[in-house]
């Protein structure tokens, strides 16, 4: 603001002070720049249960300038708690102690603020920020979008996080969001899992989350923490697929419910796993719609998944058939036998439930009389004739064997919509 209004006045002076004025506006504007660009590392080489600004290289307090790193006890390998007793600030934080690391709050009596430029990495040893205690909480901040590359001892972030910024999940190991977080930038998750449980856990301020190949977004709720908000974007998998699992604990007289944005699948199988509810509950997970793009496979596995609402998905705006089959994907029910457990996946239209298809055509290759046929042969069949087919289910020890003497053609589908399951 100085510099402005210095420079809104340089028209009454002469020349000489013009050029002046200029010069220092210059010398300004690059002091300013040259102490934007410098970023300090520090360690932590303070005692376990020590305050965050006291325990740094050089008895510094780290701005969000600063990259730190935390290995343990006096910069030694170790458990560790560090307590967060006054607001904190980070430009990455790398926690490379192989023991596990706390960042807690327990003493100053309000919860405090750990703002993160641009991202933070963990190792084999566990950590753990904030605490569900009520005052006791350290809550992050995100300053910029974040890369967060979480290692085998995972990460548990009890608390808010918050900010106008994306936030990108990258390493095996698992990230845990207990907290009722409100950033609202996208979520990647790039590989490996993001957790969310407890009574608050939730990223449903997060405009959309999209599951990169090795990604997993993982729902847990118990009797005890039940939340039926965790999620409320779009979700979509792109190269690759990913995992997307609805967990409950399946407690008696329990109710369990999700609902997602629109669901869409790239190249690759996008998974849903689901858990089913006690007899006397409810396990019901909404999508509001479900597509796909560069033909991506949707792979719906649960116990009872698509019998009642014990385990159900339903889709609100409804998918199209293809002759009585979504022929992208597949219902997978573990509980069931024979040719109950792997089937194509319908619907009776908006709102419904995700069902088995059961209308098959279970003749041989001479019942194959056109492109509405969805065939699944109960025994093993040699063509004698060329077929249309809309889709083919094979199951284990059924085989389509070839004419010895002439070519038969099979036509499978129409607008390259046509399917081929084979279930074991």
């Amino acid at each position: 603001m100085n510099i402005l209004n210095m420079s809104a006045k340089v028209g009454v002076c002469t020349a000489r002070h013009l050029r002046t004025s200029f010069i220092l506006a210059g010398s300004i504007a690059a002091l300013f720049a040259g102490q934007s660009a410098q970023a300090t590392a520090y360690n932590w080489i303070g005692a376990t249960d020590a305050t965050w600004d006291s325990g740094w290289t050089g008895n510094n307090v780290p701005t969000t300038a600063d990259d730190l790193t935390i290995l343990g006890p006096l910069n030694s390998a170790g458990a560790l708690n560090i307590d967060v007793a006054a607001n904190a600030f980070a430009k990455t934080i790398a926690f490379t102690d192989t023991a596990a690391v706390t960042l807690t709050n327990a003493n100053s009596g309000s919860d405090k603020t750990l703002t993160l430029q641009s991202g933070l990495t963990t190792g084999a040893g566990a950590v753990t920020i904030g605490s569900v205690t009520a005052n006791q909480g350290v809550l992050i901040a995100l300053g910029a979008n974040q890369t967060w590359s979480i290692g085998a001892g995972g990460l548990t972030a009890n608390n808010q996080i918050s900010g106008a910024f994306t936030l990108t999940k990258t390493g095996a190991g698992t990230l845990t969001l207990s907290g009722a977080n409100t950033y609202n930038g996208a979520t990647t998750i790039q590989r490996g899992t993001i957790t969310l449980s407890g009574a608050n856990g939730a990223i449903a301020s997060s405009s959309g989350i999209t599951l990169n190949g090795r990604g997993t977004l993982t729902l847990n709720n118990t009797s005890a923490a039940n939340n039926g908000d965790r999620i409320a974007g779009t979700f979509a998998s792109a190269a690759g697929g990913g995992t997307l699992n609805f967990n409950n604990d399946g407690a008696a007289a329990t109710n369990y419910s999700e609902s997602v944005g629109a669901v869409t699948t790239g190249a690759g199988t996008l998974n849903i796993n689901t858990s089913q509810a006690a007899a006397d509950g409810t396990s019901i997970l909404t999508l509001a719609s479900l597509a796909r793009s560069a033909g991506g496979i949707v792979s719906l596995t649960g116990s009872g998944l698509g019998v009642n609402d014990r385990n159900r998905i339903s889709v609100t705006t409804a998918a199209t058939l293809s002759n009585g089959i979504l022929p992208y994907v597949v219902i997978i029910d573990p509980s069931a036998a024979g040719t109950g457990v792997v089937n194509f996946a319908t619907h009776s239209g908006a709102g419904a439930a995700l069902t088995k298809y059961s209308s098959y055509t279970t003749g041989d290759q001479s019942t194959w009389t056109g492109a509405t046929i969805n065939a699944r042969p109960s025994a093993s069949t040699t063509l004698s004739a060329n077929g249309t087919v809309n889709s083919l289910v094979l199951d284990s020890g059924v085989n389509i064997t070839g004419n010895a003497s002439t070519n038969f053609n099979i036509n499978i589908g129409a607008n390259g919509i046509g399917t081929v399951l084979q279930t074991s």
